[in-house]
């Protein structure tokens, strides 16, 4: 079995990702015509180089960002290890092709070599967890913003877009959604999350929307489109007020890819997905339209969520899903310079570690080494905070005047886990070292923050 590595000490530096150029070569350096499959690719990632030593594992962290979430039903902020269940449990899964034990953040994201939706082998990202019979999620967020003003854009994806087949209300899935800010985290309401971002638009592949019970037909579509504009939802459309093609459903598999195309104006969208079976059965299985965004430049993110799977019929609540070749289309805009807080990684209970910082112990404070301001044109803190409506965060670069962010009223459960993205005064930011400080006056036990980074927004 893959054991995990050992967990290193808490760390309170950033981790220093500098705005570096991608490699070439590396997936999102240089991009050719025809890279995933797109005309004029902007983005474009096909996993094949491992990058070790951030929060997300073997991510390209100049390139993606990553955001965990877990809890252990009574503790908060935490990630138990995960491991492939016995023949006790169904859907027995695999991690990096091979059963799997006491595997944790960061080791939890891996690079390894898969079947694409073609059946030709090729890197793909890992990435599993341990859903403690609660709620979790991992998201990837691609830096680079997709840009769809005016026209059609193109977003593209190849993933084992499981759900549990016995359809009984738990299990695991994705989602995928496109944010009008570089928040870490966005979700429609499950289990007590209701992370409704500012701006956005989500697409929800969960139990399988109606399709057929047959565990040997495995089967999965896309559950609804939700739409939000100032945190409140302006629209939530479920699979049943969705415009239906002939062939909604579409056949899933562990480790076997499903190619996704969806294309995306400011009133439109189209899903064309093919089945795990046969790279060449993509086709249109639903479309919507009048969906009027408040938006048309967004950053995309990739989910895997997780709720009590085992409660649903002895369902393994650790799974393993697959990603590969993510792109977009149109016009290629620069990519932000990030400075990622790794997570502390101090033990938590029952062999977990920690994946947030409790305000309970304190205020908190970060040092920023290697901040480069050059071409600079506006920056963002962006984190993972659970508090609720009207709950004031404050924070501070550099020993400057604190700046307080209020928890807004936002649809769904009042407060909780949400992502947000808040202005840091380029002013206030240093070359080199900077400092960053934030509280959370009042705070419970339980409240804390975590997936926190800088982004920097450049011009070239």
């Amino acid at each position: 079995m893959l054991a995990a590595a050992a967990v290193t000490a808490a760390c309170t530096e950033w981790a220093n990702l500098g705005g570096l150029e991608p490699e070439a070569g590396g997936g999102a350096g240089m991009l050719e015509e025809g890279a995933c499959g797109l005309s004029t690719p902007a983005f474009c990632e096909g996993f094949e180089t491992a990058h070790p030593g951030g929060r997300g594992g073997d991510l390209d962290e100049r390139v993606f960002g990553f955001a965990r979430w877990g809890h252990q039903v009574q503790y908060t902020w935490e990630r138990a290890p995960a491991h492939t269940y016995g023949d006790d449990y169904l859907f027995p899964a695999t991690f990096c092709g091979e059963p799997f034990d006491g595997i944790l953040p960061d080791q939890d994201v891996r690079t390894c070599a898969g079947a694409g939706v073609d059946g030709v082998v090729s890197g793909q990202l890992n990435e599993t967890f341990d859903d403690q019979q609660a709620t979790g999620v991992n998201a990837l967020r691609v830096r680079q913003p997709f840009d769809f003003a005016g026209r059609v854009g193109k977003l593209v994806w190849d993933v084992d877009a499981k759900v549990n087949p016995l359809n009984s209300g738990q299990g695991w899935w994705i989602a995928v959604w496109v944010t009008g800010e570089p928040t870490p985290l966005a979700s429609d309401d499950r289990d007590g999350i209701a992370a409704y971002p500012r701006d956005g638009i989500g697409f929800t592949f969960a139990f399988g929307a109606d399709c057929p019970e047959a565990v040997d037909d495995w089967q999965n579509a896309l559950e609804g489109v939700l739409v939000t504009s100032g945190y409140q939802i302006v629209s939530a459309r479920p699979f049943w007020e969705l415009d239906q093609s002939d062939a909604r459903c579409f056949k899933v598999a562990d480790a076997r890819l499903n190619h996704f195309e969806l294309r995306l104006s400011e009133d439109d969208a189209e899903l064309w997905v093919s089945d795990s079976d046969d790279p060449a059965s993509l086709r249109l299985r639903t479309k919507t339209s009048g969906l009027g965004l408040s938006f048309n430049r967004g950053y995309v993110q990739l989910q895997h969520w997780a709720n009590n799977a085992a409660q649903g019929g002895h369902v393994t609540p650790s799974q393993t899903f697959r990603w590969d070749n993510v792109g977009f289309d149109g016009p290629r805009l620069p990519t932000p310079r990030a400075y990622e807080v790794p997570d502390p990684g101090t033990p938590g209970q029952s062999g977990a570690v920690r994946v947030g910082y409790l305000f309970s112990e304190g205020p908190l404070s970060f040092v920023l080494p290697g901040v480069e301001l050059s071409n600079a044109t506006s920056a963002s803190f962006n984190f993972v905070l659970e508090a609720g409506p009207g709950t004031e965060l404050h924070y501070a670069l550099n020993g400057n005047p604190e700046h307080t962010f209020v928890y807004p009223e936002t649809a769904g459960s009042p407060g909780g886990l949400h992502g947000f993205s808040v202005p840091v005064p380029l002013a206030e930011l240093v070359p080199g070292n900077n400092t960053l400080a934030v509280s959370l006056p009042g705070a419970s036990v339980a409240q804390g923050i975590g997936s926190l980074d800088l982004t920097v927004e450049v011009s070239r």
